[in-house]
């Protein structure tokens, strides 16, 4: 379970828009938009493009995707 509040957290900190880490991830910015609300779910190769793109640690991508409810 990802933990929303946290990644928002992380892309606002970024400085990137939605739309450039979305193109960037090869989606929609509304396709990014659901998995960042928890709408739907990340697949495992985007959750770890997401976490290259925002330059988060092991740690930072463990709070963020895999914490457990």
């Amino acid at each position: 379970m990802i933990d929303c509040k946290e990644l928002n957290e992380r892309v606002r900190a970024s400085g990137y828009k939605k739309k450039h880490l979305a193109h960037a991830m090869g989606i929609t910015a509304n396709t990014l938009r659901n998995k960042l609300t928890g709408k739907s779910a990340f697949k495992l190769e985007e959750a770890q493009q997401l976490s290259f793109l925002l330059g988060l640690s092991a740690d930072e991508q463990e709070r963020c995707f895999w914490r457990l409810k």
